[in-house]
């Protein structure tokens, strides 16, 4: 039967696009509420991308209405495990991103490239799940980009870990670099990064991000 999803659009993305990683079919229909302008799709090596027509109809949030002509599907681990490297590997596409009525953390960008930007609230905030096979202790790495330092608070369960991230230089500089040292239990675990308040300038651009197991 067929099937309706209501995309709720918080921030209208620079390109246009919106990634649904996942995702193995492509809708049969699709328009934005309110101004009625048809939305196209594409698949990708991720899923597939909405491309969204114009500018946003609604300055606070806008909504692309979805059809499907059967029930979703979606490809993939319900979260990252370790690869063969012992690593788990988190993309942009990974992370949950929660926002607020002001708006929310960006997607942006595709494949390699993808990465969230438009950290500037202090209200909001993004999380990773992931699984890890045995108890042991991990390195975290990560690529960012920002134009001035960040300090986050990265909580795990009952761990609170402070994160600092520094200024590149520019949002198109990359640097990778280490986040934090914690242990995990075997299962699944939610990694939490909440803005320390005081003093927040905005948070950086973060790409990759990368769990090494410890020495």
């Amino acid at each position: 039967f067929p099937v309706t999803i209501s995309h709720q659009v918080w921030d209208w993305p620079v390109d246009g696009e919106i990634a649904m990683p996942g995702l193995t079919q492509l809708p049969t229909s699709g328009k934005v509420l309110v101004s009625g302008l048809p939305v196209t799709a594409h698949v990708t090596s991720e899923g597939i991308a909405v491309k969204l027509p114009g500018s946003a109809p609604d300055p606070d949030v806008s909504v692309a209405k979805l059809e499907f002509a059967k029930p979703l599907e979606v490809t993939g681990e319900p979260c990252p495990v370790p690869g063969a490297d012992g690593r788990i590997t988190l993309t942009a596409y990974d992370a949950d991103t929660h926002g607020s009525y002001t708006g929310n953390i960006t997607l942006a960008g595709s494949g390699a490239e993808a990465r969230l930007t438009g950290w500037t609230s202090e209200d909001w905030k993004m999380e990773y799940l992931v699984k890890s096979t045995s108890a042991q202790k991990w390195i975290l790495t990560a690529e960012v980009a920002a134009v001035k330092p960040a300090r986050l608070t990265l909580q795990i369960k009952d761990q609170q870990i402070d994160v600092k991230t520094p200024a590149t230089g520019a949002i198109t500089n990359w640097q990778t670099v280490e986040l934090a040292r914690f242990s995990l239990p075997v299962g699944e675990s939610r990694l939490e990064f909440l803005p320390c308040k005081e003093g927040w300038t905005g948070g950086p651009d973060i790409r990759k991000v990368w769990l090494a197991p410890a020495p």
